[in-house]
């Protein structure tokens, strides 16, 4: 907390891996499909940038891509990755497509991660339910995919340690969310939901038509969605993060009330082993086939591009966790409607301390 208080980067305790470009979807939210040049992550090569000290403090890593199961050396992507020597968890993010493969493959992974004592947390999106699950995914795979979370849940811990279901809120499918919530129960898994944002890794800063900021009704159905969120989970985990985004919304997507736990602490490398800082907005800063972490981020580049991406954190609406203290301030407010004048006071002064 104290380093994002002081604006201070230090060495990464999390690392976004996007291990491959090659995907068998084609989302509206994403635009990896589209690029023409889509290659794999070298395992060699991998497991040789990983043994930079830099890279010491590693304790979280997200598996990313393009579809991560579709690299034909995930296994030797894993056994790489529990090489780091503070390694706690692995975070996969599959469409789930491919049913047999991710059966056939997931096991080991869990075997070796167990036999290291790291967690593994699945995540499969579902971003609607037969047709608009379709037009999301510009594939007709839902029942596939279905299939997977089913054998998953049913077999949870030869898999996995967590599994939950993602779901991306974009404008093509922010009407239809109620039948992701009603899948979710049947299937007995816990589904999280997000908003779809302009992501320069997955090349969609361009054009933002798939957002639900480009139509008044698009944002007035996600504004009331996350209220409803917020208002009926039952954890206050689940209650603080919609919140969080129900205020995003209201604000246009102009006013950022959440920390990120990533932005002084995380570094991501794609699958030409280019480093960037942040998923989300960093462009690359160099690449580790020529020089080490510690060297690109010296440079003046690297430098630069911290200051260019410092003013858009406040408006950004991805990795949204915790909120700040104005946002904390802003949720008790909302939630426990104080009727003490004294409390109100107190409160209305530090916002516009905040502020």
């Amino acid at each position: 907390m104290l380093t994002g208080f002081f604006h201070v980067r230090i060495k990464p305790e999390t690392l976004q891996l996007p291990i491959t470009g090659k995907c068998n979807s084609q989302c509206t939210t994403c635009n990896v499909w589209k690029q023409k040049e889509r290659c794999d992550i070298s395992p060699e090569g991998l497991k040789k940038v990983l043994q930079d000290e830099y890279l010491i403090n590693v304790k979280y890593v997200g598996l990313n891509g393009g579809e991560p199961f579709l690299h034909s050396q995930f296994i030797e992507i894993i056994k790489d990755i529990l090489q780091l020597p503070k390694i706690k968890a692995i975070y996969i993010i599959t469409n789930g497509i491919m049913t047999e493969r991710i059966k056939t493959v997931l096991p080991e992974v869990n075997a070796l991660c167990k036999d290291r004592g790291v967690v593994i947390n699945l995540t499969i999106s579902i971003d609607g339910v037969n047709e608009v699950y379709s037009i999301v995914r510009g594939v007709p795979a839902f029942d596939k995919v279905c299939d997977t979370v089913k054998e998953i849940a049913s077999s949870k811990d030869n898999y996995c340690n967590n599994l939950t279901i993602g779901t991306t809120i974009s404008r093509a499918n922010v009407a239809y969310i109620s039948s992701v919530k009603i899948l979710a129960e049947e299937l007995k898994v816990k589904a999280n939901y997000h908003l779809a944002v302009p992501n320069r890794r997955i090349f969609t800063t361009d054009e933002e038509t798939y957002t639900v900021f480009h139509d008044l009704k698009s944002k007035s159905l996600a504004t009331e969605l996350f209220f409803g969120l917020y208002k009926y989970s039952t954890t206050l985990k689940e209650k603080l993060l919609y919140f969080q985004n129900y205020y995003f919304l209201l604000s246009d997507g102009n006013t950022r009330i959440s920390a990120c736990n990533y932005r002084f602490q995380d570094l991501t490398i794609d699958e030409n082993l280019n480093l960037y800082y942040c998923a989300r907005e960093s462009h690359q800063l160099g690449n580790l086939k020529e020089n080490t972490i510690r060297q690109i981020l010296k440079a003046k580049k690297a430098k630069e591009e911290l200051r260019r991406i410092a003013p858009i954190c406040h408006t950004c609406g991805h990795y949204i966790t915790l909120p700040t203290l104005k946002g904390m301030v802003l949720f008790i407010r909302e939630t426990l409607k104080p009727g003490v004048w004294v409390r109100y006071q107190v409160e209305s002064w530090l916002l516009r301390v905040l502020s």
